[in-house]
């Protein structure tokens, strides 16, 4: 019986993750091994900031809200504070549409937020 070897399957192999490695500077784009251990690298950075992403985003939703509550409400009542309040009205909206709704139409921002802040009780 012959041996079998994987000479084949290595290669392909090989090949397959030298092609992502394309456009790196020195052995990372011609060494396999250096090459391997960026790519490695890449993918685990790659992971960490999709989710370092999202919470860029929310913060930045956040911002834009307790700007708009601040500007158009004439109020010094915080995000968290506002929150609050639309789920004691069970009013159900997340964070992205309400930071939407601020950015691109500000009237409807401010006639969405004052009567949610009438009925908790808040003078405006």
């Amino acid at each position: 019986m012959t041996r079998i070897k994987n000479n084949g399957i290595s290669k392909k192999k090989r090949k397959r993750k030298i092609s992502k490695m394309k456009g790196w500077v020195g052995g990372h784009s011609k060494l396999f091994r250096t090459g391997n251990q960026q790519l490695m690298k890449a993918r685990h950075y790659a992971f960490y900031d999709r989710k370092k992403k999202k919470n860029l985003n929310k913060t930045l939703w956040i911002t834009r809200i307790n700007g708009g509550l601040k500007y158009y409400l004439t109020i010094n009542e915080k995000y968290n504070i506002f929150v609050s309040f639309l789920r004691k009205t069970k009013t159900y909206v997340n964070k992205k549409l309400l930071s939407e709704i601020n950015v691109r139409d500000s009237k409807s921002f401010s006639h969405l937020s004052k009567p949610i802040m009438k009925s908790t009780g808040i003078n405006l």
